[in-house]
């Protein structure tokens, strides 16, 4: 039983200052409209890692895929997306596709928390 409270889930999944922090900005539209190409990006990225490693079984193809939006998690703030794409990649790098099955359920399950805590922060 999980027993964070909820403020602490939510900031263990995502940094609200990251962004502002990279950015060296804090205007609401930009950051706003950065979260939502973000969420949009990393919506179709969970697709096609889903097609890779469930469907295709190209772990190489998922660890590209996840190298290709880890840096961009850690921008955006999102820490537990970022670390999940981190073993992600190196699952896949190694071929092992038990875990990257794993690592895709606990990604499926932490992005709409993820999503949802982006949603509370930019209130």
């Amino acid at each position: 039983m999980n027993t964070l409270p909820a403020r602490s889930k939510s900031s263990a999944l995502f940094d609200a200052k990251r962004l502002p922090q990279e950015l060296e900005s804090d205007e609401q539209a930009l950051l706003q409209s950065l979260h939502e190409h973000y969420q949009s990006h990393l919506s179709a990225i969970i697709l096609a890692l889903q097609k890779a490693i469930n469907i295709d079984q190209d772990l190489a193809g998922a660890a590209s895929l996840a190298h290709s939006v880890r840096a961009s998690s850690i921008s955006i703030g999102a820490r537990r997306v970022a670390e999940l794409m981190a073993e992600l990649e190196t699952h896949g790098e190694r071929g092992d596709s038990q875990t990257c099955q794993q690592l895709l359920a606990q990604l499926q399950e932490a992005w709409p928390a993820t999503c949802q805590a982006m949603r509370e922060a930019l209130m």
